[in-house]
């Protein structure tokens, strides 16, 4: 079994990073395995302009909650980021279990600017006897 294939989730399709407050651009809820997740990465499709963007990713145990919310990392994108580059960061591997929600927040005053927004991940492979979020259904 090959065990180190590395996969990619796209949390945002040429969505906006120009927000005028920092708001949650989307959502990626975590299906039936596990995910670890080990690089954040954004592709530009329309030009950054005015100011640079941070994009915070955070793994929510609860959807649609804050509460016990954490920090995967941030991804900052410069002003005048080119149409078709890609940026990325490594991060600390962050395990996200099934029943929560992976968000990215966008932060900053561009004027304009839109990407394709996502993660790169492997799979945790846990099964329903590791993992307490796990239930079968009746």
């Amino acid at each position: 079994m090959y065990t180190d294939a590395k996969l990619d989730a796209m949390l945002v399709q040429a969505g906006s990073v120009a927000p005028a407050d920092p708001i949650a651009l989307a959502r990626l809820g975590v299906g039936l395995q596990p995910m670890m997740i080990d690089k954040l990465w954004a592709t530009i499709t329309t030009v950054t302009a005015v100011a640079i963007v941070t994009l915070t990713f955070k793994w929510r145990p609860t959807p649609g909650s804050a509460t016990a919310e954490v920090a995967i990392g941030t991804l900052v994108l410069p002003i005048g980021a080119v149409v078709g580059k890609q940026y990325y960061k490594n991060v600390t591997p962050y395990k996200a279990l099934p029943g929560g929600e992976v968000v990215v927040q966008a932060a900053g005053a561009s004027a304009t600017g839109n990407a394709h927004i996502g993660v790169s991940y492997s799979n945790a492979w846990d099964a329903p006897l590791n993992n307490a979020n796990m239930i079968a259904s009746t």
